[in-house]
């Protein structure tokens, strides 16, 4: 039984008068009032003394890896920090100093690959009633822009990845809703098909063949509104003079070195008239044909590279250098349900099908030295947050601090919460994707701050970047993600080993609620 105590006395006339009475104690309160009322709350409570020992100032920093990306009106940031992260490793290997990774061919199949599992959570769910909390979160983003670092690998392991010039933005990648109000529409009227074919006695071959037609309507949707993704691509860029020696044992293209691929020329799909010649038998010296090729070759730029004809799954393998599944998915979620050295887990919500969402929990000391070691050897990180707490666009500095909105003082009463508090009040939610690019040690090696490439373009933040403090890092930093190489043993045992403890989160939990 419930606390059946009277607590709902209404508001009466002695409580408003006592209340307005008490805002006599509260002595700046006509100085509040007047600034919150003006220049509204966020105006008012804004700190300005943490810009004061603010400093954009790294000791261990990486170098800026290409152009700041920009998710426009679309939640693909889980995507664009994940590319960001495998990009980072594949310009290493082709020697380009610049390099984006298309979104939205991974978008395509991350859409097919959800609409698939949402019909499948459909006839899982069919004999559940029509207004069952799991069937009403499934109905409401039958496949949402959102996803985690896991979808992400999963969809590359899979699909692989391409240069973003070989399948661009759409006008329906960069801004989805209208795409998925579409989608959605069919979806859920795919879910009422689908269940009212279970509730007819519809057997496992008869549901199959109903989910192999809808999802034909599927393809077509994302076809006509993304265009469809090239099964093979060629992809020429001209190089930095730096070379990596990975790069020239692959003797791809004429040189594979470092440069930039979107300023010094990349292309995709070129085609095999505007290709030098690649025939091993040489035209007689002084021909037209001999004439014609020293002509072609003295106007290429001394590194120009040619990947020619390749799969997104070939171009992955050969020039990433690492797979997906060497890297270790941590996570700072605390609380009593979520005990550290365990597993949370969700089962159902990646975009695969079977591949399911996964951390391991950590203190925060752990996964910020684990962030600190990966930095230190040259690689950004992975990380997930409640980018909402004390964010502003169009702040100049970038900073996330959790002094910058003094609400405390404005309003004269306290607001905090311990993060566990905060998770299990639903305050707190890990709504968005980073890639942490360096951070400031003291004398002890201590974390001061952290920086942080963001993907709302150039012109958010500061140029593209945000500057977190250590303290913000404790408070609303969640997650990260770090090669096994970049953890200590205990880490990797805990990750590989199936004894260790899973807690199932259900989908709603607030550390998987990824969408911006």
């Amino acid at each position: 039984m419930g606390n059946e105590a009277n607590t709902s006395l209404g508001i009466t006339e002695g409580a408003v008068e006592a209340w307005h009475a008490a805002l006599g104690d509260f002595a700046p309160y006509t100085v509040a009032r007047n600034a919150a009322t003006s220049a509204g709350v966020r105006a008012a409570a804004k700190n300005p003394l943490p810009y004061r020992v603010y400093h954009d100032t790294y000791s261990v920093s990486l170098t800026p890896t290409g152009d700041v990306t920009n998710q426009r009106k679309s939640g693909r940031c889980w995507l664009f920090s994940a590319l960001n992260v495998v990009r980072d490793r594949m310009m290493s290997t082709l020697g380009t100093t610049k390099l984006e990774l298309s979104q939205s061919y991974l978008q395509f199949w991350d859409k097919l690959e959800k609409s698939a599992s949402f019909l499948d959570e459909m006839i899982r769910l069919a004999d559940k009633p029509i207004d069952d909390r799991e069937v009403v979160y499934w109905l409401q983003e039958p496949a949402s822009d959102g996803g985690w670092w896991d979808a992400a690998a999963a969809l590359i392991d899979k699909y692989g990845v391409m240069p973003k010039a070989c399948m661009p933005d759409t006008a329906n990648s960069q801004a989805t809703s209208d795409m998925d109000e579409v989608l959605f529409r069919k979806l859920r009227q795919c879910a009422m098909e689908l269940r009212a074919a279970v509730t007819k006695g519809a057997d496992a071959a008869k549901l199959a063949q109903m989910k192999g037609a809808m999802m034909a309507d599927v393809y077509r949707i994302l076809a006509v509104s993304l265009g469809e993704p090239p099964a093979r691509f060629t992809f020429e860029y001209v190089a930095d003079a730096r070379k990596s020696e990975k790069a020239e044992a692959t003797g791809e293209g004429s040189n594979t070195n470092q440069a930039s691929a979107a300023e010094a020329g990349d292309a995709c799909g070129s085609t095999a008239e505007n290709a030098p010649s690649t025939s091993s038998d040489s035209p007689a010296p002084g021909s037209p044909e001999a004439l014609m090729a020293k002509k072609a070759k003295d106007s290429q730029p001394e590194n120009f590279t040619r990947i020619e004809d390749v799969t997104p799954q070939e171009f992955f393998a050969r020039y990433a250098g690492v797979r997906m599944s060497d890297f270790i998915n941590l996570g700072n979620v605390p609380g009593q349900t979520r005990p550290y050295d365990s597993i949370l887990q969700l089962e159902h919500q990646g975009s695969i099908a079977g591949v399911p969402i996964r951390m391991l929990n950590v203190p925060i000391d752990v996964l910020k030295d684990a962030v600190i070691a990966q930095l230190k050897a040259g690689h950004p990180a992975w990380m997930a947050c409640d980018v909402l707490k004390n964010m502003d666009r169009s702040d100049p500095a970038g900073l996330l601090d959790t002094e910058t909105l003094d609400y405390e003082a404005l309003f004269g009463m306290p607001f905090g919460m311990d993060k566990a508090t905060s998770f299990d009040a639903r305050e707190t939610e890990l709504n968005h994707a980073m890639t942490f690019q360096g951070v400031n040690l003291d004398a002890a090696g201590k974390p001061l701050a952290w920086r942080v490439e963001n993907s709302w373009g150039k012109d958010a933040c500061k140029d593209g970047y945000f500057v977190i403090t250590d303290r913000w890092f404790d408070a609303y930093v969640g997650q990260a993600i770090v090669h096994r190489d970049y953890v200590s043993a205990d880490i990797v045992a805990a990750w590989d080993d199936p004894a260790t403890p899973v807690v199932h989160m259900d989908p709603w939990s607030p550390m998987f609620g990824l969408s911006d």
